[in-house]
């Protein structure tokens, strides 16, 4: 089965809404509040009702109150095109189903088509979303694997529902140590009952004796019951004793040997210690005589890399000069070149001065001129309107002269036509004569007509023709006269008949013939009037001229002297909206003269400079502006460079005649200086070394010195903790110890066997005899109450049953009627209890018989799904005897389902899910909707699920509805069904209905 083509009426959000078809693998897109859910409730709603308003479920009824309800169209294997519509109706809706060959039914036929699936059991095991997926990630322990199960057998945990709630309800009724259960309450009351009636037993006398015989008896028994107990228990002790007897024995031996040797203080470890605080001293030692040996040399060597202390006086003033030297002489390349420079730009300024005609008073205004970026816009816009409307002057003036010339033609062409005019009054005599004559072509047209109607009526009413015609009436009223004759002599009735009926036929033509030519006679004498009127008419008419050439000449020349009126006020417009636009351009070229004249002031250019070198006039006081910053910028540095020399220079000579006590070049000077320096320093360096190198051999001596110190203070603590003059007696009392040790964890374990009890006892025992002479006591009193014990026993049978016989009196029976009441009661509630368990029976039965029948099948397939899924890394899947799930990992390594990680049990749960449709698919062969079930899944896992729908939907139709746009680059574009766009369509076409 699979869905071809869907109509929303109106449900929910979405109303109006047609989807034409469905892929096998359709994929619906939208984002959030787009409908997907809508659209999902539908689908279900069609196929098995609307939710009641009794259910938790949304109805998702229109808002507007608008229809309810759509349809689907399916295609099925048995049935073919099979329609469903469902809309506003009945709780759950009224449907109809329409088959393809006209077939059309209701609920019934519905049930039959889908096979008895119902909504529960479809979204059971054919729809699914994410929270079936998260609640596996949510359950710990065995519920994992009952809930796999469960999704492998029937798609849904309801069996593991029904089963929580059977035992609801068997814990309602009973629980072994319960109060408030049903059979608990009941249990408490039949006890109360049982009570009145051993109280009604009392009342009868000789059942007092009896009771109280049996009493007797029963505490007899009791007694000898217990009596038998202690001595069985005496005996298990002394046996337990006898048992303990060696071990006491050893424990003995043991505790003497301890008193021999007595408490010891010998500290933990101590022999161990004592050889280690021996080694580290022997180590201690000769670490310190080398240390020694190697200080008094390095003594000598530091005494003779003493520096010179007047060059380490001074060292920071000549390390100093040295490092600037490279930079002494840089200053001076740079002092000469700025030198250079400088007299360049100030041969480039005095060029630039004359170019511009600046004198040199007054280049130092220069740097008072505003030549900033609004100046440049300034002058640039200043000229380029300069510019355009030097342009535009040029064009207006040339379009004023076509203007003037085409305003001159069409004066021409009005004035030639006003020549060939006629006057007005002139013009109307035309008008009417031209009435005059249509007037007279239509009476003419009219006079001609009568005259041809008059011809054809005197044609039709000639006197030859009338006799004609009264010839030929005459013969056939004879022939048909003598017809009529012969036919009644020769007794010929019909043929009479024929001849009486043509003798009428032809007097009542003849008389309508005779009717028409009075007609014809009235209607020629009317055209006839109407002939002579006309000829008088055209006689009146007919005294002018026929002038229509002129008339339309003159008509012609008034149309067009008319059209060239208006094109003469068109073109005068035109002319004068160009003289308009000469008067204006005139004032704007006035306002840019004078902003050219107020930027020449500002710049201090004179009056000379035409706006065309304004601009470069601009730039040439720009580049001079920045060509005398330079210069003053340079000078700035050569002052600073100069200072920073002599000052070099200064330092030279006072560190050089510090050294060498006379005056050198600085040449000289640098390189003497650069030769001690570095000899002080070497030896600075070196006698720096020595004595760091001294400081570490005092530390490391101090350290030999302190460790030497410790040690021997370290192993004298160990003698006096032992209470030991020297290392030979410390060894001695360390065996002792050793032994005192050994002894004790014995005489522990020993104690571990031995309880207190046993030890407190054996220690009162003097020997073995006397354990076994105190067993065999024990046994023959246990033997003799035994004896006894049997006696008791059958005499109490005997009393109770005569008390038995006694319990038949009147009032005892009502009081055991009583009893049986209750318990009657007691027994109905624990038939229903019995029932709620034999419910759970069977529905363990079921869970089995679905485990052993169909979860092979689903747990095969599921294995090959979750292979794909976990690109093998899992393998196999096994259902254990005890019912618990488990999963096998490629290097056979078993994890039940709570040791796998959360987005594993997941992909277990979709693997199992999907195993189930495939099982299912031949039986019922519905389509699998899943919604946004995968968003936790990584790229990777989610890449092989939807591989995984792909393979599906060869089988089972899949439509896999997600808010997740990435998702979208898995599928091809026909598969993909953007419901935005759908109801972006919709809501269009609603605005132009």
């Amino acid at each position: 089965m699979r869905i071809k083509e869907l109509f929303i009426y109106g449900y929910g959000k979405l109303s109006d809404m047609h989807i034409p078809s469905f892929s096998a693998l359709q994929v619906v897109f939208g984002e959030n509040e787009a409908g997907k859910s809508t659209l999902m409730s539908f689908i279900h709603s069609i196929l098995f009702g609307f939710p009641t308003k009794q259910q938790s479920e949304l109805r998702y009824e229109p808002k507007n109150s608008g229809k309810y309800g759509g349809k689907l169209v399916l295609e099925t294997k048995e049935y073919g095109e099979v329609t469903i519509e469902r809309i506003r109706g009945k709780a759950s809706g009224d449907v109809t189903v329409t088959l393809r060959d006209g077939t059309i039914g209701n609920e019934e036929l519905l049930a039959k088509i889908l096979n008895g699936m119902d909504r529960r059991m479809f979204q059971a095991i054919f729809s699914f979303n994410i929270h079936g997926i998260q609640d596996v990630g949510r359950m710990k322990g065995e519920e994992i694997s009952k809930y796999l199960l469960a999704a492998g057998t029937v798609g849904t945990d309801t069996f593991l529902h029904a089963e929580e709630q059977l035992q609801k309800v068997l814990d309602a009724l009973f629980k072994p140590n319960g109060r408030k259960p049903e059979l608990n309450q009941l249990l408490d009351q039949l006890k109360e009952k049982e009570s009145e009636l051993k109280t009604g037993k009392r009342q009868n006398e000789s059942y007092t004796h009896k009771k109280q015989q049996a009493l007797n008896l029963q505490v007899e028994m009791e007694q000898l019951q217990e009596h038998i107990h202690t001595y069985q228990q005496n005996i298990q002790n002394l046996n337990q004793l006898l048992q303990d007897w060696p071990l006491f024995q050893e424990r003995q031996k043991i505790h003497h040997r301890l008193l021999e040797l007595g408490e010891t203080a010998f500290p933990i470890d101590g022999i161990s210690r004592l050889e280690h605080l021996e080694d580290q001293l022997r180590s201690a030692n000769s670490n310190l005589t080398t240390v020694q040996e190697r200080r008094k040399l390095l003594e000598t060597q530091l005494e003779a890399a003493m520096p010179d202390s007047r060059i380490i006086e001074n060292e920071s003033y000549i390390q100093l000069i040295l490092e600037q030297w490279p930079q002494a002489q840089d200053w001076q390349e740079q002092i000469q070149a700025l030198l250079f420079d400088i007299e360049r730009i100030e041969e480039q300024i005095k060029r630039l001065g004359k170019d511009i005609h600046f004198v040199e008073s007054e280049l130092h205004l220069v740097s008072t001129i505003d030549l900033g970026i609004a100046m440049k816009e300034r002058v640039k816009k200043a000229t380029t309107e300069y510019f355009s409307l030097t342009t535009r002057h040029k064009e207006l003036m040339k379009q004023a002269e076509l203007e003037e010339k085409g305003l001159q033609e069409i004066e021409w062409k009005v004035e030639r036509i006003e020549e060939r005019l006629i006057p007005e009054d002139e013009f109307r005599r035309l008008s009417e004569n031209q009435k005059k004559h249509t007037r007279i072509q239509q009476i003419q047209m009219e006079y001609q007509h009568v005259k041809e109607q008059v011809q054809m009526l005197r044609m039709t009413k000639g006197s030859q023709q009338s006799i004609t015609s009264g010839f030929r009436l005459l013969a056939f009223l004879g022939l048909l006269g003598c017809l009529m004759v012969y036919s009644f002599l020769s007794k010929q009735g019909f043929l009479s008949v024929i001849s009486a009926v043509g003798i009428v036929v032809l007097l009542v033509s003849n008389w309508l013939e005779r009717g028409k030519r009075k007609e014809s006679t009235k209607e020629l004498s009317s055209l006839l009037e109407r002939e002579q009127d006309l000829a008088g008419k055209l006689k009146e008419l007919d005294t002018n001229p026929d002038q229509s050439d002129k008339y339309t000449e003159q008509l012609d020349l008034r149309q067009e002297w008319k059209e060239l009126l208006l094109q003469l006020e068109i073109q005068q417009s035109r002319f004068k909206n160009v003289q308009d636009t000469l008067d204006n351009w005139k004032l704007e070229w006035r306002e840019n003269a004078e902003h050219l004249t107020n930027i020449k002031n500002e710049l201090r250019l004179g009056n000379h400079f035409s706006a065309e070198q304004l601009q470069d006039a601009y730039e040439i006081l720009n580049e001079l502006f920045h060509s005398i910053q330079k210069k003053e910028q340079k000078m700035v540095k050569l002052n600073a460079l100069k200072g920073k020399y002599s000052e070099w220079a200064d330092n030279v000579d006072k560190i050089a005649n510090v050294e060498s006590n006379h005056s050198l070049p600085i040449q000289e000077a640098i390189i003497h200086m650069k030769n001690e320096w570095r000899k002080a320093t070497e030896k600075r360096d070196q006698y720096k070394e020595l004595s760091i190198k001294l400081e570490e051999l005092n530390r490391e001596e101090q350290k030999w010195t302190n460790s030497k110190t410790s040690l021997m203070n370290a192993m004298d603590d160990l003698l006096k903790n032992a209470d030991a003059k020297d290392p030979e007696e410390f060894r001695k009392k360390g065996l002792e110890d050793k032994e005192f040790q050994g002894l004790q964890i014995k005489l522990e374990m020993i104690d571990q066997k031995l309880n207190v009890h046993s030890i407190e006892k054996l220690e009162r025992i003097q020997s073995l005899d006397e354990l076994e002479s105190e067993r065999e006591k024990w046994t023959e009193l246990v033997q003799s109450n035994s004896k006894r014990l049997e006696i008791v026993h059958k005499e109490l049978a005997q009393v109770n049953y005569e008390i038995s016989v006694l319990e038949e009196g009147g009032t005892f029976t009502e009081k055991l009627h009583a009893f049986y009441q209750e318990k009657d009661i007691f027994n109905q509630k624990a038939r229903k209890w019995a029932k709620a368990a034999v419910a759970k029976h069977m529905l363990k039965l079921t869970m089995d018989r679905l485990k052993n029948d169909r979860f092979p099948k689903v747990i095969e397939k599921a294995e090959e799904f979750v292979r794909v899924l976990t690109n093998s890394e899992y393998t196999h899947l096994h259902l254990q005897e005890d019912g618990k799930f488990v999963a096998e990992r490629k290097d056979r390594t078993i994890f039940v389902p709570e040791e796998l990680s959360q987005a594993t049990r997941e992909q277990l749960y979709v693997a199992l899910r999907f195993a189930l449709v495939h099982v299912l698919k031949e039986e019922y062969p519905y389509p699998l909707i899943i919604d946004d079930s995968f968003v936790n899944f990584d790229r990777k896992r989610t890449k092989m699920v939807l591989e995984l729908l792909k393979e599906i939907s060869n089988t089972n139709q899949v439509l896999f509805f997600s808010c997740h746009e990435h998702l979208l680059e898995e599928f091809s574009e026909g598969n993909i069904l953007h419901l935005t766009e759908i109801q972006s369509k919709v809501e269009k076409l609603k605005g132009i209905g």
